[in-house]
């Protein structure tokens, strides 16, 4: 047996290891496996109690209205499993089944419905002709009982037990976690959220519209319950990739193990399905290697991955979506890359509403009022995170009514209700907020804990520290070497407030001059989110300057100088489209800007379509593209820059909001142009402007902290009329012009 399939494998000896109380479980879980693989409601399957407590003589109970037959391990609807861990020779079943020499009623009651009983043994490994005794014990032990030829009885060894197992792949692993020979970082369906209450929490439905699929490019999103159905039904599918993204906080986790809750909604996934896992605990195998292995089993899995990155997902989705693949993917992020694969469906999870944040608090902290709840509630924004870290430094009496948004902000901080060293928790905070991750093992003198340390004016040991503690409140997550403060919402709020309390060239001087562009980028990244900050639109607008290192150099930009500018233009987007439009009229750099041999050109047209969102902003950034477009040799209307275009001027999905009037505008005196090349363009957009089918868009509507839907869109019937009355009038006015001229 190769060691990759023997990591999903178990033999007579693993089961051998389990307790009496884990075994009956076992068997428990296993009659509610068959049945969920049946689409039949496990409800019939019961079991519990203390193993020594009196039971009838029966520890798993089945009864339905159909036996499954996927296993053939519950042989009849009527089924009753005596289960024990020593091993049950033929003395010890007579015993057993006749304890004092009567028959046990629940076995009389097996026989009477001609139902079946089955002695299970995980000491027990019995050849052919021990089975056959112990079955004959059995048979002798009923003999007295009128119909007893009609009770099935049988006996499991260990062996058998371990065959019925591995059926379902996720009982292996629940079977190797608990005889402590776990696979470092995988759980099957459970706690995966890390609720105080484990399953049993009651996952609280929200009415909020907070649940939007990307691939439909509809600014309409789902209530929860709906949402969740429609996971289901994706993730319900072999060979499904599901990508989940949304903010730190907003409970993506939860709403993933929700979708095997059967509390919640209708048709849930079969909890026995899944596999779980996160990738800030290093899991062994890693996610793509443990994926193949559930390829190569060939059984119906779904595959939960956390925190998983893009390039990750995108590994896992070439892996899932093989064919004949019986795995569906679904993986959970707080960020979001456009180039994601195509067979992926992406959804976004908003913040929650106040009201479920407020019934997380009260249910999770009852010595809280439901006056703290709310006043919690609404300064955490929808975020269960943020409320929950809160909470936890909020004691029984205490009041926060006439509490400030700063106060509340900087109890997160704080222990146990005592401010202590608070500051300079926050301070350290502030400083790894600057940002959007950073190295929080290598403490060398060139490192990027050595350099927050010297901005924080502490110890390298001193943030070291800090770090581990913000990560025990909650506000700090690890991956790998990699640390980040999170929840987003108080990483913004730290890094506005650190860079008012730092002097800014100190903070930029510090970060330019570390010789690093994997920081350098990362502090970009984190100004992105912070355009209502002044003090990040100054930084933004001196690099963006005719003399700033971005501005002054957009004709040299390289890849890494390119992400830069991406990071930084949506914290002063005018800026963005000044510095743009320089090395456009420029001479020398305007030749470069419109080079398609330039591979960047596509990225800053990209960006022009982002900096088009703005009314303010789209003549010019329209312009610009139309630059580019005529800089192609040939009139090619089917060239990225020809469809990004185009794309700006659909009458919905469009990506803008710039009223249907400059729109038509720009048609306008693209077709009165005596430029043969300007005309094929204004036509190719007032065909685009017509068009009413395929309307969709593959490009993001995300721009750093920017609140950004999909653009304008006619909202009623009017509006609509207005819209095709507007372009069809251009066409009226075209076509009599051509008619003038022939």
């Amino acid at each position: 047996m190769s060691s990759q399939s023997s990591l999903l494998e178990i033999t007579g000896d693993d089961i051998a290891q389990l307790n009496d109380a884990d075994l009956r479980a076992l068997i428990g879980m296993l009659c509610e496996c068959d049945f969920r693989a049946e689409n039949l409601p496990p409800a019939g399957v019961t079991w519990g109690g203390n193993q020594d407590a009196a039971d009838g003589g029966l520890d798993v109970s089945v009864s339905g209205d159909r036996v499954p037959n996927l296993s053939g391990f519950i042989p009849d609807c009527n089924t009753g499993f005596q289960v024990k861990k020593p091993d049950m020779p033929k003395s010890a079943i007579a015993k057993e089944m006749r304890p004092k020499g009567v028959l046990r009623d629940a076995i009389k009651s097996l026989v009477k419905a001609k139902g079946a009983y089955i002695i299970v043994s995980s000491n027990g490994s019995t050849t052919d002709l021990a089975l056959e005794s112990r079955v004959d014990a059995m048979r002798e032990a009923v003999s007295g009982e009128e119909g007893f030829e009609n009770l099935h009885v049988d006996f499991y060894d260990r062996g058998r037990i371990a065959t019925w197992a591995r059926l379902h792949p996720s009982m292996i692993l629940w079977v190797r976690n608990k005889i402590g020979r776990p696979l470092t970082g995988w759980q099957s369906y459970g706690n995966w959220a890390n609720s105080p209450s484990g399953v049993k929490e009651e996952y609280v439905i929200d009415s909020k519209l907070r649940l939007f699929n990307d691939n439909k490019r509809d600014d309409e999103g789902m209530p929860t319950e709906a949402g969740i159905s429609e996971l289901r039904e994706n993730l319900v599918v072999p060979r499904a990739s599901i990508r989940l993204v949304g903010l730190s906080g907003v409970g993506k986790t939860r709403l993933v193990q929700a979708l095997f809750d059967e509390r919640v909604g209708t048709y849930a996934l079969n909890p026995t399905l899944a596999f779980y896992t996160d990738i800030s605990g290093s899991p062994s195998p890693d996610p793509e290697r443990f994926a193949r292995l559930l390829t190569a089993l060939n059984q119906r899995t779904i595959l939960v991955v956390d925190n998983c990155t893009p390039d990750l997902h995108r590994r896992l989705t070439a892996v899932c979506t093989e064919a004949g693949s019986e795995v569906s993917l679904i993986t959970i992020e707080y960020d979001i890359r456009e180039d994601i694969p195509e067979e992926t469906n992406v959804f976004r999870l908003l913040s929650a509403s106040g009201s479920v944040i407020e019934s997380i608090i009260l249910s999770r902290f009852k010595y809280l009022n439901q006056a703290n709840a709310r006043v919690i509630a609404d300064f955490s924004d929808g975020n269960a995170k943020v409320a929950i870290a809160l909470a936890r430094n909020i004691e029984a009496g205490e009041t926060l009514s006439g509490f400030k948004d700063d106060q509340l902000f900087e109890r997160l901080f704080w222990q146990r209700n005592v401010r202590n060293e608070s500051d300079s928790l926050l301070t350290s905070a502030g400083v790894c907020s600057l940002l959007y991750s950073f190295d929080g093992v290598d403490t060398s003198d060139n490192s990027e804990l050595n350099l927050l340390a010297s901005l924080a004016e502490v110890s390298v040991r001193t943030l070291f520290g800090d770090i581990s503690r913000l990560r025990g409140r909650g506000l700090a997550q690890s991956r790998g070497q990699w640390r980040a403060i999170l929840p987003h919402a108080v990483a913004n709020r730290l890094a506005r407030r650190t860079l008012d309390s730092i002097p800014k060239d100190i903070i930029v001087s510090n970060i330019l001059n570390s010789g690093s562009e994997r920081v350098i980028k990362s502090f970009a990244r984190r100004l992105s989110y912070l355009h209502d900050s002044e003090v990040a639109v100054e930084i933004a607008a001196d690099w963006l300057s005719e003399d700033g290192w971005i501005g002054e150099s957009i004709v040299n930009l390289s890849d890494f100088g390119m992400d830069v500018f991406k990071n930084i233009a949506p914290i002063s987007p005018k800026d963005t489209l000044g510095a743009v439009r320089r090395a456009a009229n420029d001479p020398e750099k305007g030749q470069w800007f419109t080079s398609t041999a330039n591979p960047k050109h596509i990225s800053l047209v990209r960006l022009l379509r982002q900096l088009a969102y703005d009314p303010t902003l789209f003549e010019d950034s329209i312009f610009l593209m139309i630059k580019v477009n005529l800089s192609e040799k040939v009139d090619n209307n089917n060239s990225e820059v020809c469809n990004i275009l185009q794309s700006l001027f659909r009458i919905k999905i469009s990506g803008t909001h710039a009223s249907p009037v400059q729109r038509a505008n720009i048609i306008t005196e693209l077709l009165n142009s005596e430029n043969e090349r300007n005309q094929n363009i204004g036509l190719k957009l007032l065909e685009e402007a017509l068009a009413t089918r395929n309307l969709i868009s593959s490009y993001g509507a995300s721009f750093g902290a920017h609140p950004r839907g999909h653009g304008y869109r006619p909202r009623t019937s009017g509006e609509y009329l207005t819209w095709f009355e507007l372009f069809l009038g251009i066409c009226k006015k075209h076509i009599l012009a051509e008619d003038c001229t022939s």
